[in-house]
């Protein structure tokens, strides 16, 4: 098991950690398994998709506008902090990748994001690695 930390610099972000998660499984040694990746917060999300310049934008866009905007109970924060709670909920804080051959099984476009939804803050990922 381990951790690594991600800061963000913006309320609304995508922070590309592929390398980070190669890096991880690479340093594990294990050749065939699985790896479960969790962001330790409620605010932000992990995702995999493309990383080809306009996605990130693309994707944000979106989610910005998401979920409506509502009479929200949850405004500790405000009412923009219940919509990124509610968007946290909704996009998911793990993800399980395939470990095959020593390295995660990603497609050719794909690479592994931290969504950042109430930004900018330090974030914290645990890695997991289950082998086969």
């Amino acid at each position: 098991m381990s951790t690594f930390s991600v800061s963000t610099r913006i309320r609304r972000q995508m922070v590309n950690v592929t390398d980070r998660i190669h890096a991880a499984v690479r340093d594990s040694g294990c050749p065939n398994g699985m790896l479960l990746a969790t962001v330790m917060h409620t605010t932000c999300a992990l995702v995999i998709n493309d990383a080809n310049s306009g996605w990130e934008e693309d994707f944000l866009s979106f989610v910005g506008r998401a979920v409506p905007q509502l009479e929200f109970q949850h405004l500790h924060d405000g009412p923009e902090h219940a919509k990124s709670h509610i968007l946290g909920a909704l996009l998911g804080p793990s993800l399980t990748i395939g470990i095959e051959n020593g390295r995660p099984v990603l497609g050719t476009w794909q690479s592994v994001f931290l969504v950042e939804l109430e930004g900018p803050r330090e974030r914290k990922i645990n890695l997991q690695v289950l082998r086969g």
